[in-house]
C-alpha cells in the first residue's frame, strides 16, 4: 500500500473513531437523558394515576360520612323510620354514587339492610359475603373509618365504612354503614380515561415488589415502556399490581435527535476530511510520489549510477539527498557483489560435487547446476522433488535418524555449532539408475545462533564403492583360490612323489615307464594349475571401470570366426579382465562350436538392467552342462575358461547363464545390473 493510500486510510480511521467517539458520547449524554426523561414521566403517570383511584376512595368516603352522620339513618338501623328504605334506598341511589354494594348494620351488630346492585347492568347482584366482615373489623380497630380496596369473590373493590352516628356526628354509635365499588373492567376503562393512558389490574407477581408509592418497575420492550407498583388492600397488605402501558415517543424524539446530530456531524467530518487531505496532497504528498516515480525509473533501469532530485529544505528534500548518497554506496557495493558470485558462480558451475542448502523439513532450497550432470535432472526440476523422491527408503529412514540425533544434540547446547557432518546416501538419478553420495552438511544458523538451514556438498562415491565392492569380493575370491590351488597343488605332488618313489623301486621295463608318464601328467597339470593362478591373481588388482562392448570385441582377432554385434553405443562397468572374460568366450566357441559359421552380439534393456546375449550357431550345449560347464576344472583343455569368465563377471556383480537349444546354438545370457551400464 503506498503513502497515498495510508495517509486516506488513516484519514478515515481517525474520522471513523472521531465520528465513533462522539456518536457514543452524544448517545450516552443525549438518549440516556430522553430516557431518564422518559422514566420520570412514566413515574408522573403512575403517580396521577395512584391520586386518581385515592380520589376515587376519597368520594366514596365522603359519601358514606354524609350518610352515616344522617339523622334519618340513625333512626333507620333504630327501627324508627319504616320509610327510609323506600324513600332514599331505590336503583338511583347507586346509580348515582357508582355503588355496587351497601349494607347497613345496627345496634346489634345484625344487618340492617344488604343489597348488591350493577349500575352499568341496572340489573340486581349477590353481596360478595366477604363484606359483611368488614363490620367487625372496623369495630375491633376503634377507627373513625375503614376504607380502600378489599379483595372478595367476585373481585377487587373499594370499600368504606364509617360508624352511624346523628347529624354533625354527635351521638352513641348505633351501628355501622358501608359503600362498595367494584374495581370491574368499566372502572378501569373510566381510570384510563382519566390517565390518558392504559391501565392494568394484575395478580402479584412472584417476586413482588414492596408495596409503597417509590417502588416502581419499568420494562421497556420495543416501542412501548410499561411501569408496575403493588398496591395495598384496606389492612396495609399487597393485593394487586397496577401497570401502565405507554408509547416510546419521548425516547424516539431522542432518537431522532441522535440520528440528526450522527449526520451532522459526518458531514463536518467529511469535509473536514477532504480539505485535510487536499492540504496533505498539495504540500507533502505530490513530492513523495515524485521522489516514488523517480527511484523507480532508476530500479526499473537497473542503474545506481543516476540521482534524484526534489527541491527545497525540508525532510522531503533530505530524504532524496539521503536516496542520492545511498545510491552510490549501493553503486561501489554491487561491484563488489558482482566479483564475488562471478567467482562463486565459476566454483558452483564447474565442480563436479553438487552443492545444495535445504530447510529444517530437509526441503531443497539451493542445489549447484552440477546436478544436472551428476543425476540428471534440472535445477527447477531437483528444487521440486521431496526427500521421498530424492532418496532411497533405506537412505531416508538414515538421514532421519542421523537429523533427529543432531537435533536432540542442538537441544543440549553442547554440540559444536561449527560441526560438519558426514554420512554416505543413496539417491535416484534421472534414468531410474542409483547413485552413492557421501555427504558433507553443517547447520546454518540465524543471529540467536538457532539453525535455520542445512548446508552441504555432495560428492558421487559410486565408482570408489563398487571397486570396494569388487575389491572385497576380489579378495574372497583369491583366498578361496589360494586355498583350493594349494590343495590340489599338494595332492599332486603327492601324486608326483609316490609315482618317482615306484620308479626307484623298479629296474626297468614298462611299468618304469608307465609310472614316470603319469608323473608328467601331475607336473602338466601343476604347471596348468600355477598358470591360471597367474591369470586369477590379476583379479581385482585395478579398478573397475567403464568399457564400451564395441572396444572389447575389436581386441579379440575374429578372423577365424567372424563377430557382429549391435551394442556399439552401449558401456559396462567391469573389472579391466572383462577383456579376457570376452576372448575365452571367443575361445570357447573356436574350440567346442564345430561347424559355426559366426557369433551374434545384441544388447536388450530390461528390468533387472542390461541383458548382453552371446550366440554362435554351432552344435549348442546339452542341458545337464548347462551350468557346469561354468565350474573350475570342467572341460576337455584347462577346464578354467568358463569358470574364469564367471569369476571375472561376478565382481561387479554381473551375472552369465547359459540358455540355448541343443542343436541350434550356444547362447550365453550377460546380466548387467542396473548402474552398471551406459547407453548413449
Amino acid at each position: 500500500m503506498n503513502v497515498r493510500n495510508q495517509i486516506i486510510v488513516i484519514i478515515v480511521l481517525v474520522i471513523a473513531a472521531l465520528v465513533l467517539g462522539l456518536g457514543v458520547a452524544t448517545h450516552t449524554l443525549i438518549l440516556n437523558d430522553f430516557a431518564d426523561l422518559e422514566d420520570e414521566y412514566l413515574e408522573a403517570t403512575m403517580e396521577r394515576t395512584i391520586r386518581s383511584i385515592e380520589r376515587e376512595q376519597q368520594f366514596l368516603s365522603t359519601s358514606v360520612m354524609d350518610w352515616s352522620d344522617w339523622d334519618d339513618t340513625y333512626l333507620f338501623v333504630q327501627g324508627m323510620d319504616p320509610e327510609y328504605e323506600q324513600k332514599n334506598l331505590d336503583e338511583s341511589v347507586f346509580q348515582y354514587f357508582n355503588l355496587n354494594a351497601m349494607i347497613f348494620t345496627g345496634p346489634d351488630e345484625k344487618v340492617i339492610y344488604a343489597r348488591g346492585f350493577d349500575p352499568d347492568e341496572g340489573e340486581e347482584r349477590e353481596v360478595p359475603p366477604q363484606l359483611y366482615t368488614l363490620h367487625d373489623s372496623f369495630l375491633r380497630s376503634g377507627a373513625e373509618e375503614l376504607s380502600g380496596i378489599f379483595e372478595t369473590e367476585d373481585g377487587l373493590m373499594l370499600v368504606a365504612v364509617r360508624p352511624i352516628r346523628m347529624s354533625w356526628g354527635e351521638g352513641p354509635i348505633m351501628g355501622t354503614l358501608l359503600f362498595a365499588r367494584a374495581m370491574d373492567e368499566g372502572w378501569i376503562e373510566e381510570l384510563s380515561a382519566l390517565t390518558g393512558y392504559p391501565i392494568q389490574i394484575a395478580d402479584i407477581p412472584n417476586d413482588p415488589l414492596p408495596a409503597g408509592e417509590p417502588s416502581l418497575s419499568i420494562v421497556k420492550e420495543g416501542d412501548t415502556i410499561t411501569g408496575s407498583t403493588i398496591v395495598s388492600d384496606i389492612f396495609g397488605e399487597p393485593v394487586v399490581s397496577l401497570s401502565i402501558t405507554q408509547e416510546r415517543t419521548i425516547y424516539q424524539r431522542g432518537i431522532l435527535a441522535y440520528e440528526s446530530g450522527v449526520i451532522a456531524i459526518l458531514i463536518f467530518s467529511g469535509i473536514t476530511a477532504l480539505l485535510f487531505y487536499l492540504l496533505i496532497n498539495h504540500f507533502f504528498l505530490r513530492r513523495i510520489t515524485r521522489l516514488n516515480r523517480e527511484v523507480q525509473d532508476i530500479t526499473g533501469s537497473s542503474s545506481t549510477s543516476a540521482s534524484v532530485g526534489i527541491d527545497g529544505d525540508d525532510e522531503v528534500a533530505e530524504l532524496a539527498s539521503s536516496i542520492n548518497g545511498m545510491l552510490d554506496f549501493i553503486e561501489k557495493d554491487q561491484q563488489v557483489i558482482r566479483q564475488s558470485e562471478e567467482k562463486y558462480r565459476l566454483i558452483a558451475e564447474n565442480t563436479a560435487d553438487t552443492i545444495y542448502i535445504c530447510d529444517m523439513n530437509l526441503n531443497l532450497t539451493y542445489i549447484s547446476p552440477s546436478v544436472t550432470k551428476l543425476k540428471g535432472f534440472t535445477v527447477d526440476e531437483a528444487l521440486a522433488m521431496p526427500i521421498e523422491e530424492r532418496n532411497t527408503p533405506a537412505s531416508i529412514k538414515e538421514i532421519m535418524a542421523l537429523f533427529t540425533h543432531e537435533m536432540e544434540n542442538e537441544a543440549t547446547s553442547t554440540a559444536d555449532p561449527g560441526r560438519t557432518i558426514t554420512f554416505e546416501s543413496e539417491e535416484y538419478c534421472r534414468n531410474g539408475s542409483i547413485i552413492k553420495v557421501e555427504n558433507s552438511v553443517r547447520f546454518l544458523r540465524d543471529k540467536e545462533g538457532e539453525p535455520v538451514s542445512i548446508l552441504g556438498i555432495g560428492h558421487n562415491i559410486t565408482d570408489r564403492k563398487k571397486a570396494e565392492d569388487a575389491l572385497q569380493l576380489t579378495n574372497a575370491k583369491l583366498q578361496l583360490l589360494s586355498s583350493i590351488t594349494r590343495h590340489d597343488i599338494l595332492n599332486k605332488v603327492m601324486i608326483v612323489k609316490g609315482y618317482l618313489g615306484l620308479a626307484e623301486e623298479e629296474q626297468g621295463g614298462e611299468m618304469l615307464t608307465e609310472y614316470l608318464k603319469q608323473a608328467q601328467t601331475a607336473t602338466d597339470e601343476i604347471q596348468r594349475q600355477i598358470e591360471f593362478t597367474r591369470e586369477y591373481e590379476q583379479l581385482g588388482i585395478q579398478t573397475p571401470s567403464w568399457k564400451t562392448i564395441s572396444s572389447l570385441i575389436e581386441s579379440i582377432d575374429d578372423t577365424k570366426l567372424p563377430i557382429a554385434c549391435d551394442c556399439a553405443h552401449v558401456s559396462i562397468y567391469a573389472d579391466p579382465m572383462i577383456e579376457r572374460a570376452f576372448f575365452n568366450l571367443y575361445e570357447n566357441t573356436l574350440r567346442h562350436a564345430e561347424g559355426a559359421t559366426g557369433v551374434q552380439i545384441s544388447c536388450e534393456e530390461t528390468e533387472g538392467g542390461l541383458l548382453i546375449t552371446w550366440e554362435d550357431d554351432g552344435p549348442g550345449i546339452p542341458d545337464h552342462e548347462k551350468e557346469i560347464i561354468f565350474e573350475r576344472g570342467y572341460g576337455k583343455n584347462t577346464g578354467f575358461g568358463l569358470f574364469l569368465v564367471r569369476e571375472i563377471l561376478d565382481i561387479t556383480a554381473i551375472t552369465i547363464t547359459e540358455d540355448g537349444i541343443v542343436g541350434e546354438g550356444v547362447r550365453f545370457r550377460i546380466l548387467v545390473p542396473e548402474g552398471g551400464c551406459r547407453i548413449r
